[in-house]
């Protein structure tokens, strides 16, 4: 009967999370984005951003369809930011649900240090698909972005 209560509690610690909390950045005025190509996007106001390089199959990785779900904010000094949900998929980390902003261009260059990479070509970028899951970009990849960035991953934990 004991173990029954005991476990009966530890469920209930579980479902409401463990004092978990969020960590949620938006946007200022997002645009829906119209179209994705392998030179950039255009949203839906018609004005095109360039990625500055080749990516291919830009329209179908899932780290680009991610970042532009809710839209795109284009910034005054022509940056396109998106929102990104990280998994902090362990029970363990304070931080539950937790969505970023990302520079695009900065996530495409990003994406072929991604470790540990995927067997396929490298030229194909598609493969940080694993790393873009239903529940998000896993945190790990995450904070090797941030730091690849030169920004601190931990400030969301302060």
């Amino acid at each position: 009967m004991k173990l029954l209560a005991a476990l009966t509690a530890l469920s209930a610690l579980a479902l409401i999370g463990c004092g978990r909390r969020s960590v949620v950045e938006s946007l200022d005025n997002p645009i829906a984005v119209e179209r994705v190509d392998e030179r950039g996007l255009v949203p839906r106001d018609g004005r095109r951003f360039e990625w500055g390089f080749d990516v291919p199959n830009a329209a179908r990785l899932r780290a680009v369809r991610a970042a532009i779900e809710h839209g795109i904010e284009l910034s005054p000094d022509g940056r396109a930011i998106g929102l990104i949900r990280i998994n902090h998929w362990c029970g363990n980390d304070p931080v539950g649900l937790h969505q970023a902003r990302v520079d695009l261009r900065e996530l495409l260059k990003f994406l072929p240090h991604v470790w540990p990479p995927s067997p396929r070509h490298p030229d194909d970028r598609a493969w940080s698909d694993p790393h873009f899951a239903r529940h998000g970009w896993n945190v790990s990849q995450w904070r090797q972005f941030e730091l690849w960035s030169g920004r601190d991953p931990d400030r969301m934990y302060r």
